[in-house]
């Protein structure tokens, strides 16, 4: 089933897959929350389970509840959501330096 708690996985032997880091700061957090609910409203779940439960038990648990809903493939599609969203905020601060320098 994988990990539930950021120190579960070290108990228990299992490797955490790369790009879930262990402790995430605040910034990373934002944007697991931010994915999240963008990825459960994408699949007409309500977000509101999914943010609960990254708050109270992680991650992987914020993950456990969307796979519930939306099925497998979860991950995958957590990871294409995160992708393209920090491709259009690249763009954004593309934009924003473009007029910085052109003004």
């Amino acid at each position: 089933m994988g990990c539930m708690m950021p120190d579960a996985c070290a108990e228990h032997g299992e490797p955490r897959p790369a790009g879930f880091s262990a402790a995430p700061s605040a910034a990373e957090y934002a944007e697991q929350a931010l994915v999240l609910a963008m990825l459960a409203r994408e699949h007409a779940q309500d977000d509101a389970p999914v943010l609960t439960a990254l708050a109270q038990h992680g991650f992987d648990a914020a993950l456990g509840v969307l796979t519930q809903t939306v099925g497998a493939g979860v991950r995958d599609a957590y990871l294409r959501r995160r992708a393209r969203w920090r491709a259009a905020q690249a763009a954004a601060l593309r934009v924003a330096a473009s007029v910085e320098v052109g003004a």
